[in-house]
């Protein structure tokens, strides 16, 4: 009799907390990420009051029921859109992991939020944690950016009496474009003419090449507007005063030029355009002595009669005035013609030269959006007549970024220094790209001007880190992506890319999962921890197998379902009403028992 008075009190037990999972999961159906729970029930332990025999069962008594356990329901819930980039939700299997110093926690609800240092929180204020990485990138610093990516100005290099001269201007030489400098010697005075941009060097007393150089860098800083403008000048083999005084040097930085009689010293003459010469690129002069000047644009052949030339004037002017009587090819000129022989009629008759630009190229070899690594080096043109900006080279790069998979950006570093950044189109790590070379750069035919010139290199992804608390160094940030896989990307206000703690340049978000996620041990906030019936969390990327994937915008509610709930309610409600009656009758029963004695 008094057994089944505490069946009734364990069975009124373990309803009220089957009563009170109920309540909770009620209370929580709008919880954003929350699992549902339910109780299960099992019978406690038997009396046997009579052993079973080959002919009669065991008679056994049971003494009520216990609580057996508090189960998680672990299936996903429906995503709802919002809209919010750090709303997060996870379609399929996983949790996100986050860490309060070195205490670890798991969850699937996905509010984040960035803090003012840059990290990204959930709302405990827990660091979200990722993958982050160093992509394959190379940097160069800019000292000029409005003249960044272009060949030093040059005069090229000439022959005279079978002597090379070629002066090379360096610093920031490309200043120099345009200017044409000559030498005096009858004097040591220099002057310079900003208005015809002539520098008009004096060496009477020079007596060797680094004389001569001197003298054209002091004669540079007459100028204010070349102020920092230095030059190289090289002579192989020995020349005097007297022959540099016939030699005049058109510095230019992509002039189209030409040169006939190449290779024979004593009569070669090279041509050097300006204005709008360069687009006379492609164009091949043809001397002679007989027949109209004239051009043709269509083969773009330019014939000239010498007949009667004697100087380097009239040979300019005879240029010149053929391609001024051509409407499509007017502003254009010859700025300088160096000539080495003493008969231009006799020397030039039946010669011919091409016009044409030194061509500057970048060639680049990356990795595309998916991964791929690009087949063969793309080649982009930079040529120009003029010095290129920095903003120029960086849109003509990412022009061509889905073909080559590189891509460009500028940023001023901590020093205020400003610095241009090649990078893979590509995002995402791949391990193979540890060994193998993701980016590849070959320059032709130029140098940065820059305090590190040389754009070459052949660059791996490096620094991986696999479990990273994700903080955003540049901040504010004015655009974030997080794509389906995880990674993270977007710009800050100076539309450079995000940066990463620890110095990386990219992240991505990573999902865990577990052998018995059931086991998780719940903890307060949509918050759950590792336990040994979980075992240890394997974390791996979001989308690949075995994990779901990371939808931005979207947020997973509560898989509570109401219907289920109230029906279990309900049954509970009843059960505890019926265990409430066994303590009824069998206190009645208690009750005549005592009656008997009387």
């Amino acid at each position: 009799m008094i057994s089944s008075l505490y069946s009734g009190i364990l069975g009124m037990k373990t309803h009220q907390t089957r009563m009170d999972v109920i309540g909770n999961n009620i209370s929580n159906v709008n919880t954003n990420g929350y699992k549902a729970s339910r109780a299960n029930f099992q019978d406690v332990m038997y009396q046997t009051v009579k052993q079973g025999s080959l002919k009669t069962n065991p008679a056994q008594r049971g003494i009520g029921t216990t609580l057996a356990s508090i189960n998680t329901y672990m299936t996903p819930g429906a995503l709802q859109p919002t809209g919010r980039t750090l709303d997060l939700g996870i379609s399929g299997s996983g949790f996100f992991k986050v860490v309060d110093g070195d205490i670890e926690y798991y969850t699937r609800e996905g509010v984040f939020y960035l803090t003012r240092s840059g990290d990204i929180v959930n709302s405990s204020g827990y660091t979200l944690v990722g993958e982050t990485w160093n992509k394959a990138k190379k940097e160069v610093s800019v000292t000029d950016p409005d003249a960044v990516i272009i060949a030093k100005a040059t005069g090229g290099t000439y022959a005279v009496n079978n002597k090379n001269i070629t002066i090379e201007s360096i610093g920031d030489g490309t200043k120099l474009n345009g200017y044409t400098i000559e030498f005096d010697t009858s004097t040591d005075l220099s002057t310079v003419n900003s208005t015809d941009k002539i520098i008009t060097v004096g060496i009477q007393t020079a007596s060797d090449q680094e004389d001569i150089k001197k003298a054209i860098n002091d004669a540079i800083d007459l100028e204010p507007s070349l102020n920092g403008v230095d030059v190289n000048f090289n002579v192989t083999g020995t020349l005097d005063n007297a022959e540099l005084a016939t030699l005049e040097l058109n510095i230019s930085t992509s002039r189209a030029s030409g040169t006939a009689n190449e290779g024979d010293p004593s009569k070669e003459v090279t041509i050097t355009t300006a204005g709008d010469g360069t687009k006379l690129d492609g164009y091949t002069i043809e001397f002679t002595t007989s027949g109209d000047s004239k051009v043709n644009t269509n083969t773009k052949t330019i014939i000239v009669n010498i007949s009667g030339v004697s100087d380097t004037d009239g040979f300019k002017a005879a240029i010149n005035n053929v391609i001024s009587g051509v409407q499509s090819l007017q502003n254009m000129k010859i700025a300088n013609i160096s000539y080495n022989g003493t008969d231009i009629e006799t020397d030039l008759a039946g010669q011919s030269m091409t016009i044409s630009t030194p061509k500057k190229s970048i060639q680049l070899q990356g990795v595309l959006a998916d991964g791929t690594k690009v087949a063969a080096p793309v080649e982009i043109d930079l040529s120009s007549s003029e010095a290129l900006t920095l903003d120029q080279v960086i849109n003509q790069i990412n022009v061509y970024q889905e073909k080559s998979g590189v891509m460009a950006y500028k940023y001023t570093d901590d020093n205020d220094i400003t610095r241009l950044a090649l990078t893979t189109v590509y995002n995402g790590y791949d391990e193979k790209y540890e060994s193998d070379t993701a980016l590849e750069i070959v320059c032709n035919g130029f140098e940065t001007t820059s305090g590190d010139p040389d754009l070459n290199a052949s660059v791996t992804i490096s620094g991986y880190n696999p479990g990273a608390a994700l903080s955003i160094i540049n901040i504010p940030v004015a655009d974030l992506t997080i794509q389906s896989d995880g990674i993270i990307s977007g710009t800050d206000n100076n539309n450079v890319p995000i940066m990463f703690a620890g110095g990386a340049d990219a992240a991505k978000i990573s999902l865990f999962t577990f052998n018995n996620q059931d086991g998780l041990e719940r903890y307060q906030n949509n918050l759950f921890k590792e336990s040994a019936s979980s075992g240890p969390g394997v974390g791996g990327v979001a989308g690949s197998n075995g994990y779901g994937t990371i939808e931005s915008g979207y947020l997973e509610m509560s898989n509570v379902e109401l219907t289920d709930e109230f029906s279990n309610m309900i049954t509970t409600q009843r059960g505890y009403q019926a265990n409430s009656r066994i303590i009824t009758v069998s206190d009645t029963m208690l009750e005549e028992l005592l009656n008997l004695k009387r």
